[in-house]
């Protein structure tokens, strides 16, 4: 079995948006048991007046904890709970919809 996450990254300003979400592509490249599709717009581009981009990491069910750790340990939960004007960050494990 494997488990999906679907990270999202919405804002007023697209390049913002491109900028953050190939940022964290770029981190997650680093850990090894993972594949990672994206980063790219979802089928619905805009929602709100925000422009969304996404990716979708695949990792074996097993691994879940090892994504867990690398996140802490390298990328930080702070990137993904911090507030920005600029931009909102969502993270859905097992996604059931990828509009």
């Amino acid at each position: 079995y494997s488990r999906l996450i679907r990270i999202i990254i919405s804002g007023r300003r697209e390049q913002i948006v491109a900028n953050k979400i190939n940022k964290l592509y770029h981190k997650l490249l680093k850990f090894e048991s993972r594949n990672i599709l994206g980063p790219t717009k979802p089928i619905i581009e805009k929602i709100n007046n925000k422009h969304r981009m996404h990716l979708l990491i695949k990792t074996k069910k097993s691994e879940w904890i090892l994504l867990y750790n690398y996140i802490v340990n390298n990328i930080g939960l702070s990137e993904f709970e911090k507030k920005s004007k600029e931009y909102d960050i969502a993270i859905d494990v097992d996604p059931v919809s990828f509009l």
